[in-house]
Parts: C-alpha cells; sequence; structure tokens
C-alpha cells in the first residue's frame, strides 16, 4: 500500500516507513519495550501484532488500561482492604472472638476434662489414708448339721440300745478390728497423699495451659490462612483483569505474545496458589474442632495480651517458680521422700485391739444358746522380713534422688522454655515491624511501576514482578501477626499464667479443691452413676 503524505507528514495510521507517523511517542515506546525486553533494538517485532491502531481506539485502550490496572489510591485501597480482612471481616453472622474460642475449649476440650477428672480420682487417696484411724467391722454366720449315736457302757454287748443326737449347731458373730498405731505409716501415707494431689493439680494445670495454648493456635492459624486465601483470591482476579488488559494490548500490536504468556503463567501461579491456601485452611479448621470442639465459622484477628514483662531474669524466675512440670515435679520429690519412712514403718509394731460378741445356737446339746464377748489387744513385733522390706527401703530412696533430679531437670526446661518464648516474642515484633515497612514500600512500588508501565519505562513483567512482590509482602504480614500473637501467649503459658483465671475468661472456673474437700474424709457412699456423658465434677 502507497503511503500518502500531507503537509511533510505520513498520512497512514501507525507507519513504519517513516518517523512522521501520527503516534511517534506510542511507536517509540514500542520500540524502547522490544529493546529492553531483548537487549536489542527490534528483535520482537516479529512477534508483533501489526494492525492498524487509531487514535480513538488508542485513547480507548490507554482509558481501560487505567480501569483494569488501578491507580496508586485504587492499588492502595485494595491491598489495605485485602489485608485489613485478617479476620472474618464485617458479616451476616457475629465471628466468634478468641475469648470465645477459648472459653468453649475451656468446658468441652475431652482432654482437660480427663484430666480434672484424674486429679478427682487422685483425691480419694486422701480418704483413704484417712481410713487407716478408723475401726473394721464385719459381720460372719455359720450354720451345720450334727448327727451323733452312743451306747451305754454297761451293756456294751446289749442288742439295741443305741441312742441317737441330731443337731443343728449354728452361730453368728460381730467382729471390731481397730488400729492403735502401725509404726507411723497413717501419718506417712497422708502426708504421702497430699504431696501426690498436689502434684496432680498442678499437671492439671499444665494440661490447662496446654489446651487453652492449643486453642490460641487453632484460631489463629484459622484467622492466619482465612487471610492468605482473601488475598491469594484477590490477586488472582487482580492477575485476572491484568491478563485480559495484556490480550487487548495485544490485539492492537502494543505488547507480544511473550507477555501474555507471562500473565497467563503468572495467572496460573495465583490459581494454584489458591487452592494450596484453601487446603491448608481445610486442614486448620479440622485442628480446630479438634481442640474447641466446633468447625469454626467468621473469626476476627485478636489483639496480643499486654503486661508481660521483658526483663530476661525476672521472666526465668517466674518460669521456675510457677511453671506447672516445676509445681509438679517439686511436689513428685517430696512424696518420694516420704515413701522411704512409709516403707521403712513396715519394721515397726504394731498394735490393735479386736472386739468379738458371738451367739451360738445348739453349741454342745440340742436347745441351748449361748452367748459370748471377748476383747483383745494384739501387738505385733517384726524381728525379720526376709529382707524384703529392707530392698524396698533402699529403692525408695534412688526413687529419691531421680525426683530430685527430675526438679532440676523441671527447672533448667522451663528456664529455656521461657527464655525462648521471649526471644521469639521479640523477634515476632520486629518482624511485623518489618513486614509493614515492606508492605509501605510494596504497594509505593507496585503504584509506580504501573505508572511507568503506562508512560513506556516498564514491562508487563516488570508490572507482574511488582504485583508478587505485594502479595508476598501482604501473606509475611499475616503471618507475622499470627506468629506475635500465638508468641505471646507462649510466653504466658513458659510462666505459669496460661489459665482461665488470669485471662478472664467467662466461664466459671474450674475449682481443683472443691471434689478434696467433698472426699477427703467420707466414710460412706460410691459416688455419682459414671453415665454415659463427657467427665465432669462429681
Amino acid at each position: 500500500m502507497a503511503a500518502s503524505y500531507r503537509n511533510g507528514r505520513c498520512s497512514t495510521p501507525g507507519c513504519r516507513c517513516c518517523r512522521n507517523s501520527p503516534r511517534p511517542a506510542y511507536s517509540g515506546f514500542r520500540r524502547a519495550a522490544g529493546r529492553a525486553r531483548t537487549g536489542r533494538g527490534g528483535a520482537m517485532d516479529m512477534q508483533r501484532n501489526t494492525q492498524p491502531k487509531s487514535p480513538v481506539f488508542r485513547r480507548r485502550l490507554r482509558r481501560t488500561g487505567r480501569k483494569i490496572l488501578p491507580g496508586p489510591a485504587g492499588a492502595a485501597a485494595a491491598a489495605v482492604a485485602a489485608l485489613l480482612a485478617l479476620g472474618a471481616g464485617p458479616s451476616e453472622t457475629r465471628a466468634e472472638t478468641l475469648a470465645q474460642a477459648l472459653a468453649r475449649a475451656y468446658q468441652h476440650n475431652p482432654q482437660l476434662l480427663a484430666a480434672r477428672a484424674a486429679l478427682r480420682a487422685v483425691d480419694e487417696q486422701a480418704a483413704q489414708a484417712h481410713s487407716n484411724w478408723r475401726p473394721g467391722v464385719s459381720f460372719s454366720a455359720d450354720a451345720g448339721l450334727t448327727a451323733s449315736r452312743s451306747k451305754s457302757p454297761a451293756a456294751p454287748f446289749r442288742p439295741g440300745g443305741f441312742q441317737s443326737t441330731d443337731r443343728v449347731p449354728a452361730g453368728a458373730s460381730l467382729n471390731v478390728t481397730q488400729n492403735l498405731y502401725r509404726g507411723g505409716r497413717n501419718e506417712h501415707q497422708l502426708r504421702q497423699a497430699t504431696y501426690n494431689i498436689s502434684a496432680q493439680r498442678a499437671r492439671l494445670a499444665g494440661v490447662e495451659q496446654t489446651v487453652l495454648l492449643n486453642a490460641v493456635r487453632a484460631y489463629m492459624n484459622v484467622v492466619r490462612d482465612l487471610a492468605v486465601v482473601r488475598l491469594n483470591r484477590n490477586n488472582e482476579q487482580v492477575l485476572a483483569r491484568q491478563l485480559q488488559a495484556t490480550r487487548d494490548r495485544f490485539s492492537v500490536g502494543e505488547v507480544t505474545r511473550t507477555d501474555v504468556s507471562q500473565a497467563q503463567a503468572r495467572l496460573a501461579q495465583a490459581r494454584a496458589a489458591t487452592i494450596q491456601s484453601q487446603g491448608v485452611l481445610q486442614a486448620s479448621r479440622a485442628n480446630y474442632a479438634n481442640v474447641v470442639g466446633v468447625v469454626p465459622g467468621a473469626v476476627e484477628a485478636p489483639r496480643p495480651p499486654t503486661g508481660l514483662s521483658g526483663d530476661p531474669s525476672k521472666i526465668a524466675e517466674q518460669a521456675q517458680r510457677n511453671n506447672p512440670a516445676v509445681v509438679a515435679a517439686r511436689w513428685d520429690e517430696r512424696s518420694a521422700r516420704v515413701a522411704v519412712d512409709l516403707v521403712r514403718g513396715e519394721l515397726m509394731p504394731t498394735l490393735s485391739i479386736n472386739g468379738q460378741l458371738q451367739r451360738r445356737y445348739n453349741a454342745q446339746t440340742p436347745d441351748t444358746i449361748g452367748d459370748s464377748a471377748s476383747i483383745t489387744a494384739n501387738i505385733a513385733i517384726p524381728l525379720y522380713r526376709s529382707g524384703a522390706v529392707a530392698s524396698r527401703v533402699r529403692a525408695a530412696k534412688q526413687i529419691v534422688l531421680r525426683r530430685r533430679d527430675d526438679l532440676r531437670q523441671a527447672q533448667r526446661a522451663a528456664a529455656e522454655n521461657a527464655a525462648r518464648a521471649n526471644a521469639i516474642l521479640r523477634t515476632a515484633r520486629s518482624s511485623v515491624t518489618a513486614f509493614e515497612a515492606q508492605l509501605e514500600a510494596s504497594r509505593i512500588a507496585l503504584n509506580g511501576v504501573r505508572q511507568e508501565a503506562a508512560a513506556g519505562l516498564r514491562t508487563v513483567l516488570d508490572t507482574l514482578d511488582a504485583q508478587q512482590e505485594l502479595l508476598n509482602a501482604q501473606v509475611n504480614l499475616v503471618r507475622a501477626r499470627r506468629d506475635l500473637v500465638v508468641a505471646t501467649y507462649e510466653l504466658l503459658a513458659a510462666v505459669g499464667r496460661m489459665n482461665a483465671k488470669n485471662l478472664k475468661l467467662k466461664v466459671t472456673v474450674y475449682d481443683p479443691k472443691a471434689h478434696y474437700r467433698k472426699v477427703r474424709r467420707k466414710a460412706f457412699g460410691f459416688g455419682e452413676p459414671i453415665g454415659e456423658g463427657p467427665a465432669s465434677a462429681q
């Protein structure tokens, strides 16, 4: 086609035969973009669609491009909206807070309910120890048949003369036994029961901390994964619009097929990331249902608790004093010491009193009744027990040494866990600050790249990379905020403050001493029926 000239300018739109095209700046952008992608001018022209483009279509494309690729205000608003959707966001149903999830786990978690039942079982050791001071009462009865034949010695050879006597002897007796002294074992057994109960209470506190901490992790995992899914979906939508814009630009020869393929690859990558994040979210929901007891619905991002001391020495001191594992180990060591005296008491004398009331029927002759009463004091002094008791005493002493080392190890582990939790918390705080700066810089960079791309100074790949960097910054910040909340509660658990009372949960706090006060001196009764439901206070 011959080109026509008017006033020294080519009248054919998009003509390549001269530099006097009505779109010199636009054609120059295409040549600059080609040189930027290939490192030499014109190497990408073979892939371009060279359809003519009118100035009207070009202006429409530019307006469409600005709509598809939002400017600084639109991009910042979208990024902030996606990031602030870290929790459930506004919804028709009210979101469940972290405090509500913790309260539900505190009331219904089977692991915690089982630990409470275990404590109530250990509480019975106090009642068993008190029973040593009470008497033992038993009742027994017997009955039989006796037949006898006798002959007078004056006529031993007289036929007949045998006398038969038949009687039914029977009797009943009431026996009472009262221990007066058992070598001090009564007192030692009661002390050991008290120490064992205290150790079990500490273990219950440890289980409570574990359950509540697991509930925090499960809740924050759902919050994090919901936010990541939303960010990936938003990124997928942005890349889909960008792919359509790239195709429109390719149809008018503005970009190459390589640019379209790059946009398609990034969209496919975004879809894969969305699918993967949805799978992770489903796993987190399942873990939440396991710990809390219900499938999570809407959730909202909580604020980390405050009031924690940052002094490492104070944190280590609190952990070694209040950590449930340390408290339990300390009571176990005391119980082991009492166990030595308890076994040694078997070599001491014992003193008891036995009383008996008895009635016999037909004891010697028919139709007779005999009553008797007796009281007896018994003392037993062991002289030699074949060495078994001495061996058990030696074994009990070794258990004391073991419990002592267990206590030291528990103290070291508590100090280490507290130091690690404090370090993780400090790191999480710094990470949140750094990722917030990364997010702001990535948002500004994306807006700048889009503006430079509109001016022909950036390629499609540059825009895709900037979009990916913004997504990475958003995801990193979401994860860092989750880690900050979890690390704060982990430090609370390390110093022994992760419980319903300190967290001020809106629940009836379980009293570990209530059942103990109820049964410690109980002499009669079998308790409530077991039933088929979950464990609860009996």
